[in-house]
């Protein structure tokens, strides 16, 4: 049996064509759906094992991603709390702290500093 990595089984699902973020905004049935076929082909693993494994990993990397760009934008830093916790859109959220503009990821931050 074949063992891969999250990541290894992250390249292949994707095959070049979408990025961690454009993953991490599928939600869990998107991804399963998309594994159907490439995973009776190419996979020993079960459809939901690959991905389980795949949304874990696409996770951790859309935090790392939002971290680095609060690490790399000053007028973020002081909300990272706020904008890395662990709401219950999970994935969605981190899309959103990827890719909103700075002004309205400060706005809202604001709004839910003392709600966290």
């Amino acid at each position: 049996m074949v063992h891969y990595t999250g990541s290894e089984l992250f390249d292949r699902f994707v095959g070049g064509g979408a990025s961690v973020l454009e993953i991490a905004a599928m939600n869990d049935g998107q991804i399963r759906e998309q594994l159907r076929d490439l995973v009776g082909s190419d996979f020993s693993l079960a459809a939901d094992d690959v991905a389980t494994r795949i949304e874990e990993f696409v996770e951790t990397e859309a935090l790392r991603v939002v971290e680095e760009r609060i690490a790399n934008d000053e007028a973020l830093q002081p909300y990272r709390d706020s904008l890395t916790y662990d709401f219950q859109e999970g994935r969605e959220h981190l899309v959103w702290v990827a890719t909103a503009p700075a002004a309205e990821l400060i706005d809202w931050a604001q709004s839910v500093d003392g709600d966290i």
